[in-house]
Formats: C-alpha cells, structure tokens, sequence
C-alpha cells in the first residue's frame, strides 16, 4: 500500500512518503519504511494504539474496515459517514451491502474494534491513519461529462481532514473510479 503525506494542495506540505505493510495476522506490528531524499530507514510500530477512520460506508469502506479490523485486532477501525440511516444498517443485524462473509465478520468485529459512526470530524480528529472511501460518480456536466469522475467528494474530504486534524495523518485514497 503507498500512502504519499502532503500530496494533496489542501493538506500540510510534508518530504516523506510513507509505505506501509501490514504483517501476517498473527502479529502485531507493522514493518514502515520511511523515505526521505537521502535516508531510508525501517522502523516497528506497535499497533496497539493505533487508531484508524474511514471516510465512507459504502460499497469499498465497508468491508475493507471489516477485513483490517479481523486481521488487526488490536487497531481501533471507525467507520464514518453524513448518512445517519447507513451507519444504522451497519450497527443493525441488516448491513446495507451483501458480500459473502461480510455479516460474520462485521459481528465479529462491532463493538471490539470495529465501530460506525457519523461523528466524521471527531473520527478524523483522533485518527493515526484515514481512509478516503468516497463516492465519485460519472461528471454529468462541464469537461468530462459522461465520462470522467466527479471527484468533489474526494476533495471534500481532504479539506475536512485538513480543517479538523490536530496531528499528523496518513491519507490513503481507496475508492473505485468509473470510467
């Protein structure tokens, strides 16, 4: 997974890029490699503390939040959305997706390590690590329409997280472009 900090022009202007792997599940630490122009040095991070949000509970944060909240059980995984009736089927024994698996997994993981919640700033605020998870439907007007991506959402999301964060964060874009 390659994660770039300060790759956007709404967010702090950092000279790293940080890669991150995560481990078998049976561990509980992370290998990063953090390079810089002229150094490169590997670190372990204790994931114990780390805390992750994920910006959209769709199709794509869903699962993937579940799925890192299976295998990282020691990480805090929130889930955040603007859709108060979508973050209640995902607290609700009715999830509003289908993926074979999906329903065990998220029961579980919710309340262990795995939460949803519209508390989007608050989540942000007090995230390691933060998932764009977005929708970015086809532009329907201006350059591009009817086939480039509207990628407002995206940028929405960027300036949130740039207005609320009090820390640095890793940024890590995981959205599904039509084309």
């Amino acid at each position: 997974m390659l994660v770039t900090a300060g790759s956007s022009p709404f967010l702090p202007k950092r000279p790293t890029t940080h890669y991150i792997c995560i481990s078998a599940p049976s561990s509980h630490t992370m290998a990063a490699e953090t390079k810089t122009t002229d150094v490169v040095s590997f670190e372990d991070i204790d994931v114990s503390s780390i805390k992750i949000c994920c910006i959209g509970a769709g199709y794509v944060g869903g699962p993937t939040m579940a799925t890192i909240a299976k295998y990282c059980p020691s990480v805090k995984v929130t889930v955040v959305d603007i859709s108060q009736p979508r973050i209640d089927a995902w607290n609700s024994e009715d999830l509003p997706i289908f993926e074979p698996g999906l329903d065990e997994l998220v029961k579980e993981c919710r309340g262990r390590n795995l939460f949803f919640s519209t508390d989007v700033e608050g989540s942000i605020a007090e995230a390691d690590i933060v998932f764009v998870s977005v929708n970015t439907p086809t532009k329907t007007h201006g350059i591009g329409a009817g086939r480039a991506s509207n990628t407002k959402n995206c940028e929405l999301c960027a300036r949130t997280i740039a207005k609320v964060s009090t820390s640095d964060k890793i940024v890590v874009r995981r959205i599904v472009l039509f084309m």
